[in-house]
């Protein structure tokens, strides 16, 4: 069984020197989940988009799909499609511009999707395991 944290430490270092695109399609796939989870933990969906994982949010919603955590990519999905578009900018920057415009609008915007996101309707820690697991002794 993986150690989620180390496979993260990882991969985090992978990704730092190469970019996104230099990951494999699971590492991309683990990486997208990781960190969603870690800033909707810390921060709910502001931190998310205010921050670069944020920048992943497509690859995050299918990334939540391919490992079977389809309640929470559908969680994902309506708070972007809060943004214009229905999805937030890939920009950072931009990005940032739209989410203050969306909590200006109205500051509890993704109150209750967080809380949707707080009960945890798919167990992300252990689907995560079993993908990488299963990834891992393939090829």
């Amino acid at each position: 069984m993986a150690d989620l944290d180390n496979v993260s430490e990882s991969i985090a270092t992978k990704e730092q020197a190469g970019g996104f695109a230099s990951l494999t399609p699971a590492e991309q796939t683990f990486h997208a989940v990781w960190w969603f989870e870690a800033e909707l933990n810390n921060g709910g969906f502001d931190q998310f988009f205010s921050n670069s994982a944020g920048d992943l949010t497509p690859n995050t919603i299918e990334a939540l799909e391919r490992i079977g955590a389809s309640a929470c990519a559908a969680i994902l999905r309506r708070a972007a499609a809060l943004f214009p578009d229905s999805i937030p900018h890939k920009d950072r920057d931009t990005r940032q511009d739209q989410l203050e415009a969306i909590v200006d609008f109205n500051e509890d915007a993704f109150e209750d999707l967080d809380s949707e996101f707080y009960a945890y309707p798919d167990d992300i820690a252990g689907l995560l395991t079993a993908y990488w697991d299963a990834a891992s002794n393939t090829g």
